[in-house]
């Protein structure tokens, strides 16, 4: 088994706590997760110059809203930005669906299973590592 140093980082940030309990229980023990049901700390957190691998955002949430945060993300560190995998099941909107059209970041379209999260993060940990790419 790799050290920890090598885990692939992820930050989950779901204001759906069943969610991200699901995957704190069912994405391997070889993932370092960090879980927040806030966007607004998980905005403080990125900002205090912690990086990770891949950060799975939802993009409904009460605090702040996903695509504020990967706005506000994206103006001051764009590099984290690059990161962001949005979580939705607002597919249907179309101004959410246009807008991350027109953006590079993948999208877990809600429902999905831990495999398809697994495979996300096994992608960008291929990439990536904390500090830049690969």
């Amino acid at each position: 088994m790799p050290d920890a140093a090598e885990n692939p980082r992820v930050f989950i940030v779901d204001d759906e706590k069943p969610l991200t309990m699901a995957m704190w229980r069912g994405l391997p023990r070889t993932f370092d997760l960090l879980l927040t049901h806030s966007a607004r700390f998980a905005l403080d957190v990125l900002n205090a110059d912690v990086d990770f691998d891949v950060v799975l955002l939802d993009i409904v949430m009460p605090d702040l809203n996903g695509l504020t945060l990967f706005e506000k993300l994206r103006a001051t560190a764009p590099a984290r930005a690059d990161r962001i995998v949005f979580m939705t099941g607002g597919l249907q909107i179309p101004a959410v669906a246009d807008y991350l059209r027109g953006l590079d970041n993948r999208v877990l379209e809600k429902p999905f299973t831990l495999d398809e999260a697994e495979r996300i993060v096994s992608i960008y940990s291929s990439m990536y590592t904390p500090r830049g790419p690969r």
